[in-house]
């Protein structure tokens, strides 16, 4: 493998490892915040958990994240902690 390949392969491997990593906190604070807040909607609701695609490595839970920290949001995980206790 050359060096250039072996760095992309590195730099793949850390970005699936951060997605991961991401996703195990903010999953369940996603998933409690839609069973919260679309109570009323039950249909919505079940087509929001469906389709958010709960324990994969996506960019979802990321994107949570980093729009947590663009919002001038001070230590993401304890926003997403408290959820899991």
């Amino acid at each position: 493998m050359s060096k250039k390949t072996e760095k992309r392969y590195d730099l793949k491997t850390n970005y699936f490892e951060f997605l991961k990593e991401t996703a195990v906190l903010v999953d369940p604070y996603v998933n409690k915040f839609i069973r919260d807040n679309f109570k009323l909607f039950p249909e919505l609701n079940n087509m929001l958990i469906d389709r958010y695609r709960f324990g994969k490595s996506q960019l979802r839970p990321a994107l949570v994240r980093l729009s947590f920290d663009l919002a001038g949001g001070k230590d993401w995980k304890k926003m997403v902690l408290p959820v899991q206790h």
